[in-house]
């Protein structure tokens, strides 16, 4: 008796948060396309997760956060020296967490915001 209380006191401490979805979360954090939304989801993120759910979730919310943001802020460059500035100190460091989909489409706004601001 005394065995099985302590496996159950153990799997207790362990599963802080039993029926959170880690990585549906993950899912809508990585489906958001605005600061905004993604400030707003999370509100709603528990406090109490365990790890290494805790760090998963942080992890692609800063990922996605700092996507969002480089996008936001190349669109809104409005000289060649900011773009270029840009891409040297947030997409080139950053490149390893991005996926291709997200390099590719970073680059082509480089490339269409490049071309625009060319004379």
């Amino acid at each position: 008796a005394q065995m099985a209380e302590r496996v159950q006191a153990q799997e207790t401490v362990i599963d802080m948060a039993p029926n959170f979805d880690v990585e549906g979360l993950i899912n809508q954090i990585n489906a958001l396309s605005t600061i905004e939304e993604l400030k707003a989801l999370a509100k709603t993120i528990p406090a109490d997760l365990g790890e290494p759910a805790k760090t998963d979730i942080s992890t692609a919310y800063a990922n996605r956060k700092n996507y969002v943001q480089l996008l936001v802020d190349l669109d809104s460059a409005d000289t060649i020296e900011l773009i270029n500035s840009i891409m040297a100190e947030r997409f080139e460091p950053n490149t390893s967490s991005m996926s291709d989909e997200q390099i590719d489409e970073v680059s082509a706004l480089f490339e269409r915001k490049s071309a625009e601001l060319t004379p």
